[in-house]
């Protein structure tokens, strides 16, 4: 009885500490691996554009790559995805994420820069029928004025953007102007 007693308790110590174990591990692990998110927003028009080039990118690196794919038609070879979500989900995503690649919709820039997010826009354009509006006003004009988010116009440049984005510093840098920057650009834009 004594020496069950005593096999129990070892037994539970030690469960114990492989469990704690597993956890300091799981943390470690999700500290050391990079992810990517990547996000078309909620707009009934596909996307398919930046969710390639975003699969393309995620073929060639190591890092995790998810992408939110929206109505797009495209579904991704070597990137993790999922169609919609609600924004609690994709704040956590937004959260958890190292570099963000986005369409440039202000929701979504605005979570990023809450949060401190380096980011990539990729402003949806009614050229290549992808947009109702037009983003690339905004996302350039964000980009021109702020250190930790990169504008690409051409797909093809997202693997340059991604090398650029990860050696500038989080939007926090800039948090303070972008009232003074939103509404600049408002006022530039209704003249």
């Amino acid at each position: 009885m004594l020496v069950s007693n005593y096999l129990k308790s070892c037994f539970k110590f030690l469960s114990s500490i492989t469990s704690s174990f597993e956890k300091l591990s799981q943390r470690s692990l999700r500290k050391t691996i990079i992810l990517i998110f990547a996000t078309v927003g909620s707009s009934k028009t596909p996307f398919d554009r930046l969710v390639k080039a975003v699969d393309g990118l995620a073929s060639i690196i190591s890092e995790q790559v998810i992408v939110q794919l929206g109505a797009s038609n495209y579904q991704p070879r070597a990137a993790s995805y999922f169609k919609y979500c609600d924004s609690e989900k994709i704040a956590s995503f937004i959260k958890e994420a190292n570099i963000v690649i986005s369409h440039a919709g202000f929701g979504i820039i605005a979570d990023c820069i809450r949060m401190n997010k380096r980011l990539i826009l990729i402003p949806r354009e009614q050229r290549f029928g992808d947009a109702e509006g037009n983003q690339v006003e905004l996302a350039e004009y964000l980009a021109k004025n702020s250190d930790g988010i990169i504008c690409i116009r051409d797909v093809n440049k997202l693997q340059a953007a991604l090398i650029q984005v990860q050696n500038t510093t989080p939007c926090y840098q800039f948090t303070n102007k972008i009232p003074e920057m939103v509404q600049s650009f408002i006022d530039r834009r209704l003249g």
